[in-house]
């Protein structure tokens, strides 16, 4: 697997049974290395993402790593004035295997590109903080950062949408180890996933089988049993606020009634960009990609007009979250 690398300056659920045998890593570096897999197309929510993680963490040293294909130099720049004292790495893709590899409806083949990671990421980053552009950083993201993995490969909060057992079923694995994670946020241990050959495994099952939700499954599948469950805060997503959460989800790994979250994440097709869609936390977007000079372009590219604009603040207003449920 190659690629080109532009780099310029610029509290836990209860630990797993099954991980209690693994001694703990070394303690995390200072500098926070957060990781994306992106395309073009998804250039301002990537800037509106980094606008978050910036404003939410004042205090922290980032090294943002964005994995990518085509992201071109003036956009890079744009991005870069988000964080003007952090580092930033641009790898550009180029295994071919990675590039034929295709999305499915809302999902882009960019999701594949976190699988390059552990070849990409440099020598002197042990550990990366993966983020989906489609989500938007609450809270100070330095205590997810600190967290012990235990040994494990990675860190993720349970899919609160998936029922995990038929795919357990499915893929031969044992039901007892579920469930399945949602890999919108990992917190990865760089070190172990390259001796293990982890990511590159997920690859390997990839080969020849169309997954529904692709490298997700995937990374599930490699890692069944063996992922460290976070504080579910940190990925909130669409059935966690909505309904609609599988039976079978542990409560223990959904979030607390009263909690804050640390980490909205859009899932499914109601992306707040989109004049017809809505999620409850929504306007964390907005402020957010406000922080960037992506916001006009885009409101004119979704057709979100001041009116538009408007009903949808309305919708806020009339439905403020004030606590997350089940």
């Amino acid at each position: 697997m190659t690629s080109m690398i532009e780099d310029k300056p610029s509290p836990m659920i209860a630990a797993r049974p099954d991980l209690e045998g693994f001694a703990p890593a070394a303690p995390p570096p200072a500098t926070i290395t957060v990781a994306f897999g992106v395309d073009a197309a998804y250039v301002p929510h990537l800037a509106a993402t980094i606008a978050s993680v910036r404003a939410a963490s004042p205090g922290a040293a980032f090294h943002f790593l964005v994995v990518h294909e085509g992201i071109e130099a003036d956009a890079r720049v744009r991005v870069e004035r988000i964080a003007p004292t952090d580092r930033f790495t641009w790898a550009r893709v180029e295994d071919p295997e990675l590039l034929a590899m295709t999305g499915d409806g809302h999902i882009s083949r960019a999701t594949f590109f976190r699988l390059a990671l552990p070849r990409i990421a440099p020598a002197d980053a042990p550990r990366a903080l993966y983020l989906d552009s489609d989500l938007i950083v609450a809270r100070d993201v330095s205590s997810l950062w600190r967290t012990d993995l235990h040994g494990a490969p990675i860190g993720a909060v349970c899919d609160s949408g998936m029922d995990w057992k038929p795919f357990a079923l499915a893929n031969d694995l044992p039901v007892a180890q579920g469930p399945y994670f949602n890999a919108g946020v990992l917190l990865i241990d760089l070190d172990r996933i390259r001796r293990e050959g982890t990511f590159d495994r997920a690859i390997d099952v990839l080969r020849g089988r169309r997954l529904q939700y692709m490298d997700q499954d995937a990374l599930n599948i490699v890692a069944w049993g063996r992922w460290r469950p976070l504080d579910a805060i940190w990925n909130v997503q669409h059935t966690m606020l909505l309904g609609g959460a599988a039976p079978d989800v542990p409560r223990a790994m959904l979030p607390a009634p009263d909690a804050t979250p640390g980490i909205v994440h859009f899932t499914g097709r109601n992306k707040p960009w989109l004049v017809d869609g809505y999620h409850p936390y929504g306007w964390l977007y907005w402020r957010a990609l406000k922080r960037t000079d992506f916001y006009a372009e885009v409101m004119r590219d979704h057709g979100v007009g001041r009116l538009a604009q408007a009903r949808v603040w309305a919708r806020y207003l009339a439905h403020w979250p004030k606590r997350l449920s089940r």
